[in-house]
């Protein structure tokens, strides 16, 4: 149970519970899989089973760099921890 609010369209934040706003901002996509502790291919093979959710977000192939709303919606999908 996160409340999401949006900042901006560059930088969104969530309120996971029990805890202080974190901000997010757009990231590649393999800082994030830094952030999860996996190759950016492990990335790649965990967001198979979203990839139609994630296309009507805006991800395209061969996107590098994720925007804010993507890269909020794999973190609370795969409970990767994100630092302010």
């Amino acid at each position: 149970p996160c409340k999401l609010v949006v900042i901006s369209l560059q930088t969104y934040s969530y309120i996971p519970a029990n805890s202080k706003p974190i901000n997010m901002k757009a990231k590649s996509k393999k800082e994030l899989a830094n952030m999860a502790g996996v190759s950016v291919d492990t990335l790649r093979e965990w967001c198979k089973p979203y990839q139609k959710e994630l296309q009507r977000m805006g991800m395209v192939p061969g996107m590098r760099i994720l925007p804010p709303r993507i890269v909020m919606f794999l973190v609370e999908k795969f409970c990767i921890d994100v630092e302010d």
